[in-house]
């Protein structure tokens, strides 16, 4: 999950962390849509979540870099889709 923790300092607030559905996620309405039926689309309740602090990516250094680690995976994304693809030949 990527939430601002800190809005004041906009993108650099943003931290990722790791949540679980016990921890209050609640999975809500099917999205009915009209193109790409492949995936499911559905709303997601947070309601009183807790994240404990050791689920925050890259810990205390964590807070605040998650705009970097969406970068960061953004960036690698393709990288996978072509190992895989090299893989199968």
């Amino acid at each position: 999950m990527f939430a601002n923790v800190e809005p004041a300092k906009g993108y650099k607030g943003i931290t990722c962390f790791v949540m679980t559905k016990d921890m209050g996620i609640e999975v809500a309405k099917k999205e009915q849509k009209l193109g790409i039926r492949a995936s499911s689309t559905c709303t997601l309740n947070f309601d009183d979540v807790k994240v404990p602090h050791e689920n925050v990516i890259g810990g205390d250094e964590g807070i605040g870099r998650g705009y970097k680690v969406f970068i960061l995976l953004l960036c690698l994304k393709p990288a996978n889709f072509l190992l895989r693809s090299l893989s199968k030949s």
